[in-house]
């Protein structure tokens, strides 16, 4: 693995990556196609699904189901709000705000607890499924499950650490760090708060390692970015990393010769430690015509119209990007799901690459 020579783009690489990321939150905004007057009354918080287009097309499709396809007088606009899980869960508690996509049930039951969100009512102890709306006895609040994402562990395809398909994800992080620790690997992690990041340090604490912990392991790039930016510079410096199906398939669909140089070791299809479930919440502090609007929002997501823009959402590749949550409405996918070119044995990349 050739580290000489990159070393000048790994620094200015990760002084960029801080800057863009530290910035404040970049909002787009959504009005269905919709033409007229109208204000933005509904804020969508979410990082990865941001960048695919997923809110833009759940936005973009809920619109025009609460307007009568724009011919009602009632036209409105929703707002994304960019931000990873914590910074998402931040923006709520502030008020900035009003529906939180979000990737770490952890972290999202703690927003619960504390009064900062508001989940779903599931009947006893079911964590998916339709849940109940309106009055449900013996019901347990909990963040709404909407749909599920895959990470992936993607590298370069030399594969030095010698990762084979039927390694468990404890022994592939094992041989992956044997490989860092002999100088033949590197890692990226986006080291941001962000359930990326929480995922590979969990990943890294099973095997019983913290490589950045001090003095931190050398191999452990820490690149403060956002998903399809990490991804990009991983694969530019040739490096191991955690990243996400519909973050990898929006790069592809970007630049598919750059995502060709990197290799899918494990996926979350396969491995189970490796599905990222997408879970709903609402802030407390959206009240009134936001609140009720939030609700519409979750209903419609869950329901039978929006499992189907999940199911079906694509890129100009036809792949599918995500599932439908376990136990939700059955949808026949038009998209593909198992990308070609992944199974290839690994070659080697020559030639080097700035960020």
């Amino acid at each position: 693995m050739r580290f000489l020579g990159l070393f000048p783009s790994y620094s200015l690489g990760a002084c960029l990556g801080v800057l863009l990321y530290t910035g404040a939150a970049v909002a787009d905004v959504y009005d269905g196609g919709c033409t007229g007057s109208s204000s933005v009354k509904l804020r969508i918080g979410n990082g990865g699904a941001g960048q695919s287009g997923l809110v833009k097309e759940l936005s973009d499709r809920f619109i025009k189901n609460q307007t009568d396809d724009c011919r009602s007088h009632n036209l409105f606009k929703v707002e994304w709000v960019k931000g990873d899980t914590t910074e998402t869960i931040s923006n709520m508690g502030a008020g900035k705000v009003d529906i939180g996509i979000t990737y770490s049930a952890a972290a999202e039951e703690i927003a619960i607890k504390s009064g900062t969100a508001k989940g779903c009512k599931y009947r006893g102890n079911a964590t998916s499924g339709m849940p109940c709306f309106g009055e449900c006895k013996g019901h347990t609040e909990r963040p709404c499950y909407t749909f599920r994402d895959h990470f992936y562990l993607a590298g370069p395809k030399n594969n030095t650490p010698e990762i084979t398909s039927s390694d468990d994800i404890s022994v592939t992080f094992s041989k992956l760090y044997n490989a860092a620790e002999n100088g033949t690997a590197r890692f990226l992690s986006r080291y941001d708060k962000s359930a990326t990041n929480i995922k590979d340090a969990q990943l890294w604490i099973n095997i019983g390692q913290v490589p950045w912990a001090t003095a931190y392991s050398k191999w452990y790039h820490q690149y403060v970015a956002y998903p399809v930016q990490a991804l990009k510079a991983a694969i530019l410096l040739e490096e191991f990393t955690i990243t996400d199906r519909g973050t990898f398939l929006t790069l592809r669909d970007e630049n598919e010769g750059l995502t060709n140089r990197a290799k899918i070791y494990k996926s979350g299809d396969k491995v189970s430690e490796l599905l990222n479930p997408a879970d709903i919440i609402i802030s407390t502090k959206a009240k009134g015509e936001t609140d009720q609007l939030a609700m519409a929002f979750i209903k419609w997501a869950l329901g039978g119209e929006g499992q189907a823009v999940i199911a079906n959402f694509q890129k100009k590749d036809k792949y599918c990007l995500y599932k439908g949550y376990p136990g939700g409405p059955t949808v026949s996918p038009s998209c593909k799901w198992d990308i070609e070119g992944q199974s290839r044995e690994p070659d080697r990349l020559d030639g080097q690459f700035d960020l």
